[in-house]
């Protein structure tokens, strides 16, 4: 684990093992933040449609499918997110979705708001699922190209985004779309209380709750 983490986050995955053993309620969430640019990213076209893409800004049937709790989702959508659902062709079926967030987003596992409206053409993306039968397939690939698409036509220029450090994975996978690394933060909860440490002002913090949560800003 350590080859593929490193030292400071196999501690903190360490820390946060054990204090989700005492309880669900704490934990230690070490996020890396990025930036990559959004692009007209061309794959080749398939002989036969077998995805379908849409955008969504309220709850349907189909988003109620994403493995989340509908409080998460309803706040998700009352603070102006968008997401695109990726459906099968021939029976419509949820297949997978991706989030994005515009001028600000309300993070959902710690306190902590986000807030980019000063990183011009800038929009925060987050929760990027596929459903475990198709992630060995090219949906992702079609799903982000979709989702591109139709930002970089919206004036979007780049893409901020917080990756969690324990998923060596997903870091890898956005490092080779070309996503720059522009920073850090370390929560730790217990219950309502957290401390949080970044690499972003204000650096450091303790909240109880919502009530003083750090607000990181992106320029």
């Amino acid at each position: 684990m350590i080859a593929e983490l490193g030292w400071v986050a196999t501690l903190l995955y360490t820390i946060d093992r054990v204090l989700h053993r005492v309880s669900e309620r704490m934990g230690c969430y070490f996020y890396y933040f990025y930036q990559q640019p959004l692009t007209q990213r061309k794959l080749p076209v398939p002989t036969r449609k077998v995805y379908d893409f849409y955008w969504l800004s309220a709850l349907n049937e189909q988003i109620q499918l994403l493995p989340r709790p509908m409080s998460v989702l309803e706040n998700r959508f009352a603070q102006g997110a968008t997401c695109i659902v990726a459906q099968k062709e021939e029976d419509q079926s949820f297949l997978g979705c991706a989030w994005f967030a515009f001028n600000a987003y309300q993070e959902d596992e710690v306190y902590c708001i986000y807030d980019f409206q000063r990183c011009t053409g800038a929009v925060w993306d987050y929760d990027v699922y596929i459903t475990p039968e198709q992630r060995m397939t090219r949906l992702f690939l079609r799903l982000w190209q979709n989702a591109e698409r139709e930002l970089v036509d919206q004036g979007f220029s780049s893409s901020l985004s917080r990756i969690s450090a324990y998923n060596a994975q997903s870091v890898n996978s956005h490092e080779k779309f070309g996503a720059k690394r522009i920073g850090w933060a370390v929560f730790f909860k217990f219950f309502k209380l957290q401390v949080t440490i970044t690499s972003k002002a204000p650096y450091i913090g303790v909240c109880f709750g919502l009530h003083n949560q750090p607000v990181i800003r992106f320029h």
